[in-house]
């Protein structure tokens, strides 16, 4: 019981560090990409000579969102909102905003901004859960068809705990070991037709 305690503890722990890392590079990416559009927009002076120029944002929260998740895309909001007003908003290299269109504009971008990362990372998983979805039909399909072309019961329940260990090893973790579950296939096999 103690092994199983320690394994699981330490899948925890990896799965914790793999998540940490995933946020620790969706912020830099987020934040990069966000100051690059800013970046863009003020060497080639496109603001205030476009007015909807901030519109290139929701291009990057957008393609976040739609392949990092919606972490990403609401960090790129915020980094986006914030650049925007300090490097290209009078006055400039302050976070303050002296009209008070440009703050109904920010806002309206950041609630906008947000609710398409949304839409897109919900669409993301979405299509991941398809994706996973059509992908256990196809084996279950194998295993239904493998199994009726055997008029073996022991070459079915070979089949059948073969599909149990090769599942199980895919999400990570071992349910037993394949000699294990072959002494039970031939147990239950001899059980079978000892009646």
């Amino acid at each position: 019981m103690n092994k199983l305690k320690r394994s699981s503890d330490y899948l925890l722990g990896t799965v914790e560090k793999q998540r940490q890392k995933r946020y620790i590079i969706d912020t830099l990416l987020a934040t990069v990409l966000a100051l690059g559009v800013t970046g863009v927009i003020y060497i080639l002076h496109l603001y205030p000579e476009i007015p909807n120029i901030s519109f290139l944002y929701l291009l990057v929260v957008l393609g976040l969102s739609s392949t990092r998740g919606l972490y990403a895309a609401i960090i790129t909001s915020i980094v986006a909102v914030l650049s925007f007003d300090f490097s290209l908003i009078e006055p400039l290299y302050t976070f303050t905003i002296a009209r008070p269109e440009e703050w109904l504009a920010l806002f309206i971008f950041l609630v906008t901004a947000i609710i398409t990362g949304r839409l897109a990372s919900a669409l993301r998983q979405r299509l991941q859960q398809a994706t996973q979805h059509a992908k256990e039909t196809r084996e279950l399909y194998d295993l239904v068809n493998a199994t009726t072309n055997e008029e073996s019961l022991e070459r079915q329940l070979n089949i059948v705990a073969r599909a149990i260990v090769k599942i199980s090893l895919r999400w990570g973790y071992m349910i037993a070991p394949f000699s294990y579950l072959m002494r039970v296939v031939s147990l239950f096999y001899r059980l079978m037709h000892a009646s």
